[in-house]
């Protein structure tokens, strides 16, 4: 087996493709899982009066840990954000330094 240019390329671009396919996809869960959160926030704010008046001891509660889930959430969702960022950059670098690569 001789390693030529053209199965370079075609290793490169298997590899490429991957990659390509993976952010898609996690992209896409990442978008769903987002839309989830949103509804149930909606759902918990529609019901989080009733909690209140059953049992004001176990409503404070809930809410205190339903508050501790979003906020952790929107901590994980900016961390996400901003490693997104830094893979763009990454590849636009990548893409300035050897353009060859087509990625």
């Amino acid at each position: 087996m001789r390693i030529t240019e053209d199965s370079i390329r075609r290793g490169w671009a298997g590899v490429r493709n991957g990659f390509h396919h993976a952010h898609h996809r996690v992209m896409h869960m990442a978008g769903q899982v987002d839309n989830a959160v949103r509804v149930a926030g909606r759902a918990y704010n529609a019901v989080s009066p009733l909690f209140q008046a059953l049992d004001r001891h176990h409503g404070t509660r809930i809410h205190s840990g339903a508050t501790r889930a979003f906020n952790e959430y929107e901590n994980v969702s900016r961390m996400a954000h901003r490693a997104e960022g830094y893979r763009q950059k990454l590849t636009d670098d990548v893409r300035q330094a050897a353009p060859e690569l087509g990625v």
